[in-house]
């Protein structure tokens, strides 16, 4: 997550101190690690139907250690976790569940399961201990907050957990740290967690398959490992990041589109995606080969989904809610990113029903053919109730008439007259 003035999704009025305090680059890492500072590693998974509450929170708690020190032979993250003595926790939270089937495997740290209410006052305790075994007793050590693509981490710890954030003297984003520090592939602007471990020698990453559900706590120490490795790199030695074979699967995506993230053109249905922005830039989008370089673009807005039209001069960006939409086109619009002058428009047609997923769609779909057809049955009804008041008016008026004309003869008179 880069730093921005305001960022979209989360308040930082009662820790504006802390947000201001962002470690960029490599240079302030080694610096603050000289100081003895400890690292606390954060990731989040998320819940509900809105992705806005955290299913799981994964903490791997890194010591302060040499950089310049013997570099580890062998790149597992046994081993990482075991030399740099690494302590993780894994929280989840009671009554949020996610599926077991696809998710990534775990077997780093404690596990707990803890009520939503719990969690703040437990993660506060954890990092106070760590604190306490491995912090200076002669001066204030430096309390370093970091993640992989922290945006998500900071909206549930500034709205859910903000007495965690008084813990901490600054923050660093390692997706960022990464971006300066990497020979990056065309088209990948802002690489995955997958992508800097493989380049980092992880080759059990890289053996994984590469959709399986993300574990927090799992996260956190491949974080620790990223970071690790960085800060052992050489002075003006890049990290060859690729981009990993991620090939959406046709026939899942095709049933339900919800697990699809990059799409050609607008994503659909409109239903399910209805929050969409069109965007553009001054230098168009000819070197993209996909969308997929536009999550890491706005990945700070917490984009749903994206699309790429075929002649490549504009895309869609879906957002989960009209606010996020609104909140995007406001600072897109107009602005300057990496040289480009961006332009950003709603796509929002406000007749669209949104829908949750395919069976709240289906529901609709039939709802609305049900009204369709009771609609059509009522003006049968009525042209049916129209046709027989006319016949009534008539043969109303016929009468009449024919009494008018009855009642203007004498019918005494009834031959010729002479």
């Amino acid at each position: 997550m880069p730093f921005v003035r305001h960022p979209p999704g989360f308040r930082t009025k009662h820790w504006r101190a802390l947000y201001e305090s962002y470690i960029l680059d490599v240079d302030s890492l080694k610096k603050a690690v000289g100081e003895g500072a400890l690292f606390v590693l954060i990731d989040a998974e998320p819940w509900g139907p809105n992705g806005s509450e955290p299913a799981e929170i994964g903490l791997s708690l890194l010591p302060s250690f040499n950089v310049d020190g013997e570099e580890s032979t062998t790149w597992t993250l046994d081993d990482i976790t075991s030399q740099y003595g690494i302590e993780t926790h894994w929280i989840r939270v009671l009554g949020r569940d996610r599926r077991e089937k696809g998710r990534q495997p775990n077997h780093f740290g404690t596990k707990y399961d803890l009520e939503d209410n719990e969690i703040e006052d437990k993660v506060s305790d954890i990092i106070r201990r760590f604190i306490q075994r491995h912090g200076s007793p002669s001066k204030k050590t430096p309390i370093i907050l970091g993640g992989f693509s922290l945006h998500f981490e900071f909206c549930i710890l500034s709205r859910f957990y903000p007495k965690l954030l008084e813990l901490f003297t600054s923050w660093v984003d390692l997706q960022e740290v990464v971006g300066h520090v990497a020979n990056k592939a065309d088209g990948l602007i802002t690489p995955s967690l997958r992508e800097p471990m493989i380049s980092c020698g992880f080759e059990e990453i890289a053996s994984q398959r590469a959709k399986l559900l993300h574990n927090a706590a799992t996260d956190t120490v491949q974080t620790a490992a990223v970071l690790i490795r960085v800060l052992k790199l050489e002075e003006g030695v890049k990290l060859e990041v690729k981009c990993s074979a991620l090939k959406s699967h046709p026939r899942l995506d095709r049933k339900d589109p919800l697990k699809k993230r990059i799409w050609k053109n607008r994503p659909t249905p409109i239903e399910i995606f209805p929050y969409a922005a069109k965007v553009s830039r001054s230098t168009g989008f000819t070197n993209f080969e996909t969308a997929e370089p536009l999550l890491g673009i706005f990945a700070g807005h917490c984009p749903v989904a994206v699309g790429l039209s075929g002649d490549k001069k504009h895309g869609w960006v879906c957002l989960p809610d009209l606010d996020a939409l609104q909140e995007f086109v406001r600072r897109v619009d107009s602005s300057t990113l990496d040289g480009d002058l961006w332009s950003a428009i709603s796509a929002h047609d406000p007749t669209v029903v949104a829908v949750k997923d395919l069976a709240e769609l289906k529901l609709a779909k039939q709802a609305g053919v049900h009204q369709l057809a009771e609609g059509k049955r009522a003006q049968r009804r009525c042209k049916s109730a129209d046709t027989t008041i006319s016949d009534m008016v008539m043969d109303h008026l016929f009468g009449q008439e024919w009494e008018a004309v009855l009642s203007s003869m004498d019918v005494s008179d009834t031959g010729p007259a002479v």
